[in-house]
């Protein structure tokens, strides 16, 4: 689905550690523009294993907060939902990843995730490196 962007990405999750996904990502902004938007914890964020910083020097807005789901959407109309987002793999007995498509639904999950979003710290690369 992230290959699919052509305009947005919100993505919401604890951990952001799959490589596929980080740099799917890193397509979608830095070679066709898309603009993403990724709100993860601040564990989530200062992990050693965690693409969010790079995302972030790639162009992505990278917030930290409250991130209580693993949530993709797409160009507001795909959303992906589950733990496969943010993990390696899947842990015994978690359920697997729900893709599912449609304005309605997909916009009722943006609603939550910009809130969450703007009551999350942003993260701005640039402070970093000075």
């Amino acid at each position: 689905y992230v290959d699919a962007a052509q305009s947005e990405i919100l993505l919401s999750a604890y951990m952001l550690r799959v490589q596929s996904i980080a740099e799917a990502l890193r397509r979608a902004v830095v070679e066709r523009g898309v603009q993403a938007y990724i709100l993860t914890t601040n564990a989530g964020l200062n992990e050693g294993a965690s693409y969010a910083k790079s995302l972030a020097l790639a162009g992505a807005h990278v917030r930290s907060g409250y991130a209580n789901a693993e949530l993709l959407v797409v160009d507001r109309y795909y959303v992906v939902n589950g733990p496969l987002i943010g993990v390696q793999s899947m842990p015994d007995g978690m359920d697997p990843t729900f893709a599912f498509t449609g304005t309605d639904y997909a916009n009722s999950l943006v609603t939550i995730f910009i809130e969450q979003y703007n009551g999350a710290a942003p993260y701005d690369p640039r402070e970093v490196a000075q």
